[in-house]
């Protein structure tokens, strides 16, 4: 299978490098892809973390009304030690798409209808080389020995250059899933705002979050100094969440904790879950739904999380078999 193309802490003596704001939204391109394989789009625009820019796939279905956006995982990198395990601290080119999304293609990108509740949707993979969670926005970020300037953190900002493409393809889908694993999981719960809103300039789909092992959590579980390092770190607050969910940036008030309660009550209706590994001792994965105010948003009965906008410390209840799980996730999927 062959990919084809689209066409279509700094140093102290350095003055920081201005970072311009994130752009209003405004719809591109459609992308030109070729049916149910895997096509790059360059976004000559977009930033990996050393400066570099890259692109995102798309695997398109052309009878489907459905898109699925999956942002990729990685670690994080703002000191000596977290950068060591980021991802692609050289940055994403086409060469590395393949590779990738091979990863995924005995799951979420598998073409099999009958094991895989997406086999028959569109798929957009998105890269992550931002090492920013997805979510960045600053051109100051940790300098690493023996580079030429900061990282560069514009995570946010590439989300919404990818956006005008996908959603000038996509604007007439019925239903968007945003989905994410691990550090792609923050982004995607990080960037759903941007996501619907963009979708919803052109449509009405119906919403679906998908967390992969990256759950926003409260500063009793994810501390606040620690929030507050990466908050700052990445310029989260120079995006627009810290105007809509000023909460959401501030550790002291739950911080990224405040996240999902903000998400569950300006989209009531979109179905949001999270999936995360079980014990070693038994090794499927288990899930759990987050239950907007006033619906409860079933994905599977799995240790349901019930949160409100005042509350971030959910009571769980005891999740049964993943084969109990499954059957559930597939409706929901379908539904």
């Amino acid at each position: 299978m062959d990919a084809t193309t689209d066409v279509g802490p700094a140093d102290t003596g350095t003055p920081p490098i201005p970072t311009p704001p994130v752009p209003d939204f405004a719809l591109g391109e459609a992308i030109d892809a070729a049916p149910l394989s895997w096509t790059w789009v360059p976004l000559p625009d977009s930033h990996c973390m050393d400066g570099s820019p890259f692109g995102i796939g798309v695997n398109d279905n052309p009878d489907s009304e459905n898109v699925l956006i999956f942002f990729e995982g990685g670690n994080l990198c703002f000191d000596p030690v977290s950068c060591i395990g980021v991802a692609n601290p050289d940055g994403f080119t086409e060469s590395k798409l393949l590779p990738n999304v091979r990863g995924h293609e005995d799951s979420l990108f598998s073409r099999d209808p009958t094991a895989n509740p997406f086999g028959d949707w569109s798929y957009v993979y998105i890269p992550y080389c931002s090492g920013d969670l997805h979510l960045g926005n600053t051109r100051n970020g940790y300098h690493q020995p023996g580079w030429d300037q900061p990282n560069q953190h514009l995570g946010f900002a590439n989300t919404r250059q990818f956006l005008e493409r996908v959603v000038a393809t996509y604007g007439g889908a019925q239903k968007v899933v945003v989905a994410g694993e691990s550090a792609g999981s923050f982004g995607a719960i990080g960037n759903f705002d941007q996501v619907a809103t963009a979708f919803q300039t052109v449509g009405d789909p119906a919403l679906y979050l998908i967390d992969d092992s990256g759950p926003t959590m409260s500063n009793m579980w994810l501390k606040s100094c620690f929030q507050d390092l990466v908050i700052g770190a990445f310029g989260f607050r120079d995006t627009p969440l810290a105007e809509e969910c000023p909460d959401c940036l501030n550790p002291e008030a739950g911080g990224l904790g405040e996240i999902i309660p903000f998400l569950t009550a300006r989209y009531p209706d979109a179905r949001m879950a999270l999936t995360s590994p079980s014990s070693a001792a038994d090794s499927p994965r288990t899930s759990s739904t987050w239950a907007s105010p006033g619906r409860t948003q079933v994905a599977c009965p799995c240790r349901s999380w019930k949160l409100t906008s005042s509350s971030s410390n959910p009571a769980r209840t005891p999740c049964p078999s993943r084969t109990a799980c499954a059957p559930a996730l597939r409706a929901t999927a379908r539904s």
